[in-house]
């Protein structure tokens, strides 16, 4: 089965997958592929194993432990809900996978192979990589038959969800609305009750040790570890002269397809919406519709103006515009009839799903596939990193392989040429003098081992590494003596926010109940400020960024300028009211209004998503079955 994807397999070792493939690996795991008897849930008579269910949720654990790292506890299963999130998905997305087969969706084995390609896991110097696909996939321990199943299923539901995006419509009005809504703007009148207002008062010893007693939190040190370690660089068995021509000769012969490059064509299109279900009349009516915009284009109207008035579609804000594409990406309707003209031409009406078409074919790019000269001294460089990576593995798998948690590497046999390195206490962050994309993971490694444990070896940015943690240093409560300097001037400031917060309420207060608001702050020697006009998204000028005001101040009203309660923010305590509210300027409104409708676009499909599982959720059988979640 595609066998393109996957000659000359290797053994390159790699632990962990990011980026787009992850969702693949997640929630269309191997499971689903097998007949079980035990399931975790039945949507519409079609089983979702446990082990299906299982697998999903270690894999998604994986990936959130990867995320927090040594933040990570196992808790957070909990306060995450991902038991929860793991089932919900895998309902979801199985709902979509029956309804996109029930409406005849299909995802080609060409389709296929050009999504894989693409995906850069797969890619070693921005081209696909035959030997690596594989080698990824063994690290994930999945056979490629197994992962092209997943990724049909997942392109299969992608294509789906496309198909419910396509109703989405974002009218003028809706954008105006949304531009008025977020650029109107507020001015306060506003005062700050600080810490440092009130303090003249002074703390007992008692208070002080209180206050230690109680944020302990706050008076700690750092988790630190000490480390050793080996580093087989990749670069180090580098040896491009060792690559023959024969080699270069057969990777290429074996390899056609990462040097082809596709037939594309730059089209625009118009479109005319229509239901699948329309009825007859209605969809000779939008054909003759848009055989009178052709006969406009015809007479000499151009295209894009054309699309930018009357097509329903989201790129009509381009005036139709959708780039190169390749014949796998589009519809075959559209696809099949952009790829048989010429540029320049337009074409007639073409019928597909989303409704009917009017394309113009602008620019042709030939299928081209690149002479073994061309390709030589890329596949040569290819070849040669290839094996030096494969030599630094081997050589670090054959160390690793003789020596044991508790030896210590300094008193191992090294491979030649080798040293054993060390790194002196350093916290989470890693290293300070490693270079920065190696020491975050690097500290990762060493902090999830125990002192003289060695860890497996560690795929970092291209290299391999072997960590052993020597000493640590575990964080602990500061003793008090050591941070009562700091407790002091900590009490001091928490005591006179308290007496802020106070004087802050009392104000308010008053103010609310109709005394004026600047007499009221004549005995704590303030005054008020006005801001200057400010939007939603702030800063309020004169206060900075502060949330809760900024939310607040666009709740406000004439009728009732103060708010509830005073707010705190950063170092003190805000009293404020409502001076003014600024309609949009409109100067603006026509240079962001494509970006306006781009993002209620993107609403409007995550929504139109969400409804339509919540109605297929009520439409449909689902049984989960207890103590799965």
């Amino acid at each position: 089965m595609l066998k393109i994807l996957r000659e000359k397999a290797g053994s390159w070792f790699i632990k962990v997958i990011l980026g787009a493939i992850v969702i693949v690996f997640i929630f269309w795991g191997v499971g689903s592929f097998k007949n079980r008897q035990m399931s975790a849930a039945i949507v519409n008579g079609d089983l979702i194993s446990l082990e299906e269910y299982h697998g999903a949720f270690n894999r998604m654990v994986d990936q959130y432990r990867l995320r927090f790292g040594d933040r990570w506890d196992e808790s957070m299963i909990h306060r995450l809900n991902l038991k929860e999130q793991t089932l919900k998905s895998l309902i979801n997305l199985r709902l979509m996978e029956q309804e996109a087969i029930r409406m005849n969706f299909f995802v080609t084995d060409r389709d296929l192979v050009d999504e894989i390609q693409r995906m850069p896991e797969f890619q070693r110097n921005g081209a696909f990589n035959s030997g690596k696909y594989r080698q990824v996939l063994a690290a994930n321990r999945l056979s490629p038959e197994d992962f092209e199943q997943m990724q049909r299923k997942s392109m299969l539901v992608d294509r789906f969800i496309d198909y419910i995006h396509s109703s989405a419509v974002v009218s003028g009005k809706e954008v105006e609305e949304w531009y008025q809504w977020n650029n109107a703007e507020r001015v306060l009148d506003w005062v700050k009750f600080t810490p440092e207002d009130f303090q003249d008062t002074d703390l007992t010893e008692e208070e002080i040790q209180k206050y230690y007693d109680e944020n302990t939190d706050k008076y700690k040190t750092e988790k630190q570890v000490k480390a050793q370690y080996l580093v087989f660089k990749t670069g180090n068995f580098m040896q491009e002269d060792e690559v023959t021509e024969e080699d270069v000769s057969e990777y290429y012969a074996s390899h056609t397809a990462e040097f082809r490059e596709e037939k594309e064509v730059k089209a625009r299109h118009i479109l005319l919406k229509l239901a699948e279900n329309a009825a007859e009349e209605e969809i000779a009516a939008k054909r003759d519709r848009l055989m009178e915009i052709k006969a406009e284009i015809d007479a000499g109207k151009d295209f894009a103006k054309s699309a930018k008035e009357v097509s329903e579609g989201p790129s009509k804000t381009r005036g139709g515009d959708l780039g190169f594409f390749k014949r796998g990406i589009m519809v075959k309707p559209f696809a099949d009839k952009a790829f048989s003209m010429n540029a320049g031409d337009v074409s007639e009406p073409v019928r597909t799903r989303f409704g009917w078409h009017l394309i113009k074919v602008e620019e042709i790019k030939e299928e081209k596939i690149h002479s073994l000269d061309e390709s030589a001294g890329k596949i040569r460089k290819q070849l040669a990193e290839e094996t030096a990576q494969k030599k630094a593995l081997e050589t670090a798998e054959n160390f690793r392989d003789g020596v044991y948690s508790g030896d210590d590497l300094k008193k191992s046999a090294l491979p030649d040429g080798m040293e054993v390195r060390e790194e002196d206490f350093f916290t989470a962050e890693g290293p300070a003098d490693m270079d920065a994309k190696v020491k975050s993971r690097f500290a990762a490694a060493a902090f999830s081992l125990g002192v003289m444990e060695i860890s497996e070896i560690k795929e970092i940015s291209g290299d391999y590494y072997i960590i052993q943690p020597v000493e640590v240093q575990p964080e602990e409560r500061a003793p008090y003596e050591t941070v009562k300097d700091d407790v002091k001037k900590d009490a001091l400031l928490a005591k006179g926010m308290e007496k802020a917060g106070e004087a802050a309420s009392r104000v308010l207060t008053s103010a609310r109940s109709g005394e004026s608001l600047g007499g009221l702050l004549e005995p704590y020697d303030k005054e008020l400020a006005e801001t200057a006009p400010f939007k939603r998204g702030g800063p309020i000028p004169g206060i900075g960024y502060e949330r809760d005001i900024l939310s607040d101040a666009f709740m406000l009203t004439e009728e009732a300028p103060y708010p509830a309660r005073p707010v705190e923010g950063r170092g003190g305590i805000y009293v404020y009211r409502l001076n003014k509210v600024v309609p949009a300027d409109m100067a603006n409104f026509e240079k962001d209004a494509r970006g306006i409708r781009e993002r209620l676009m993107q609403q409007k499909k995550s929504r139109l998503v969400e409804e339509w599982v919540a109605q297929k959720k009520a439409a449909s059988t689902i049984r989960i079955q207890d103590g799965v979640i």
